[in-house]
């Protein structure tokens, strides 16, 4: 499917119109969308980075990880997000990012030398109430008590996630300016064999985060030695 999404974005390229390129909405949680271009990652529809990228994260040990923002697109069919569902669905999707950076990199919570921030979002999110036949899950591994994971699968039983983008930026703390940023674009609401889940959400953001994890480890290895940060997907 993510091939197929892949070919229809590249055939409507970067034609900038309004809010919107091709079939990406701009969400306006990223500052600048004007530097983005077609990636040829397959798992990534557009994304920027910064020319002296390497030179810029050699030294980086430590992140920083914004709580996640979510964007209900305009003409969603179902408007039902409450606070807990958007609180635990933060809690999920932190807690992969925490995962995939875990064991090298240090977390904090303040800018500095060597720190980088993280911005990540789900935007443009189309949702809608299901049919008894429909289901769809979320791992749910990442949320500590059986309470709120009992709340996040009942939310996910009932209410489908049709479409969404995820929009990821990377930020130098010290100064402020955009090292890299990503848009992904999930499923098409007009087909419902290519409708997304929650779980693709979550497996897209897992993928753009071992991306980053890696082009973050290739910065500090001489060039011989880095690795193929498509590879594996």
């Amino acid at each position: 499917m993510r091939s197929i999404l892949k070919s229809l974005l590249v055939v409507y390229f970067f034609t900038f119109s309004g809010s919107s390129f091709g079939a990406v909405v701009f969400s306006g949680f990223l500052d600048n969308y004007e530097q983005l271009t077609p990636s040829d990652d397959p798992w990534i529809d557009y994304q920027y980075v910064i020319p002296d990228y390497v030179d810029r994260v050699a030294n980086v040990d430590s992140i920083i990880i914004d709580d996640p923002e979510f964007f209900l697109a305009d003409d969603s069919k179902y408007k039902g997000l409450k606070a807990k569902n958007i609180s635990y669905l933060a809690d999920v999707f932190k807690g992969a990012m925490v995962d995939a950076f875990d064991g090298k990199y240090r977390f904090s919570e303040s800018p500095g030398p060597g720190t980088v921030q993280l911005r990540m979002a789900f935007t443009n999110l189309y949702i809608k109430k299901k049919g008894r036949k429909l289901r769809q899950y979320i791992p749910v591994s990442y949320i500590a008590t059986s309470a709120k994971r009992k709340f996040l699968n009942d939310f996910t039983e009932r209410v489908n996630l049709v479409g969404a983008h995820l929009e990821m930026e990377l930020i130098d703390s010290e100064t402020g300016e955009r090292l890299g940023a990503m848009v992904v674009k999930l499923g098409n609401r007009n087909n419902k064999e290519n409708f997304t889940s929650w779980d693709e959400l979550l497996d897209t953001l897992m993928v753009g985060s071992t991306r980053l994890r890696c082009r973050l480890d290739n910065a500090e290895l001489p060039e011989q030695d880095r690795k193929d940060c498509m590879a594996g997907y």
